[in-house]
C-alpha cells in the first residue's frame, strides 16, 4: 500500500477511535492515550497526526456541520408533502445520529460546549428552523386561517427527536431511528394527522387548535 494511503487509512483509524473515546467520556474526560491504545498506537505516533484533542474535536464539529447541511438539502425535505418532509427530516437526523459515530461525538461535544455556554447545539436550532419553514408552508398551500405559530410544532419535533436520542440506553444508539419512527406516528397521530408506517398525510386539522 503507497505511504500516502497508508497514513490517511491509519489517520481514518485514529478519527474512529477519538470518535468513540468522545462520545464515551467527553471532551474533559477523553484521553489521547487511551485513543491510543484503542488501535494499538503510540501516544508519539498519534501525535504525528494529531497533536492535540482539540484537532481531533474540530475535524468532528466539521463533519456534523457538513452532515446537518446535507440532511436539510435533502429533497424531500425541501419540496413535496410539509409532513413527509418532516417525518424525512426526523428520520434522517435519527439516522444520522445511530449509524454515524463522527456525527454521535461531534453531538456530544456540542452538547457539553452548550450546557458551558448557554449556545444551543447548532444542529437542533437549524432543525427547528427547517421544521418552521415546513409548518408555515402547510399553513400557506391549505390557507390554514386560525393556525398555531409555526414555533410550537417545531419545538415539539425538535423535543421529540432529541428526547428520543436523549433517553436512549446509555451510549446504545442501537433503534434510535425505529424509536423516532414509532413516536414520529404517535406525534402525527397527536397532531390530527393520518399516520401510516410508510407515510403520512397532511390534513388542515393539523395546523389548527
Amino acid at each position: 500500500m503507497p505511504k500516502q494511503a497508508r497514513g490517511l487509512k491509519t489517520r481514518g483509524l485514529v478519527l474512529d477511535a477519538a470518535a468513540r473515546e468522545f462520545a464515551q467520556y467527553g471532551y474533559a474526560e477523553a484521553n489521547l492515550q487511551r485513543i491510543a491504545d484503542r488501535i494499538g498506537m503510540t501516544k508519539g505516533a498519534l501525535y504525528a497526526h494529531f497533536a492535540t484533542k482539540e484537532e481531533l474535536a474540530e475535524v468532528f464539529a466539521g463533519h456534523l456541520a457538513q452532515a446537518g447541511e446535507e440532511l436539510l438539502a435533502d429533497r424531500q425535505i425541501g419540496s413535496g408533502e410539509p409532513l413527509e418532509g418532516l417525518r424525512a427530516l426526523m428520520l434522517g437526523a435519527a439516522s444520522l445520529l445511530q449509524q454515524d459515530d463522527w456525527a454521535h461525538a461531534a453531538f456530544r461535544l456540542a452538547v457539553e460546549e452548550a450546557c458551558a455556554t448557554g449556545v444551543p447545539p447548532a444542529l437542533p436550532v437549524r432543525i427547528g428552523c427547517a421544521v418552521r419553514q415546513l409548518v408555515a408552508r402547510a399553513q400557506q398551500g391549505r390557507g390554514c386561517g386560525a393556525a398555531v405559530d409555526p414555533a410550537v410544532p417545531a419545538d415539539l419535533v425538535v423535543a421529540v427527536l432529541f428526547g428520543a436520542y436523549g433517553t436512549g440506553a446509555a451510549l446504545e444508539r442501537a433503534g434510535l431511528r425505529t424509536r423516532v419512527a414509532g413516536l414520529w406516528e404517535l406525534l402525527a397521530t397527536t397532531l390530527g394527522a393520518a399516520g401510516s408506517a410508510g407515510a403520512a398525510r397532511t390534513r388542515v386539522e393539523l395546523w389548527r387548535y
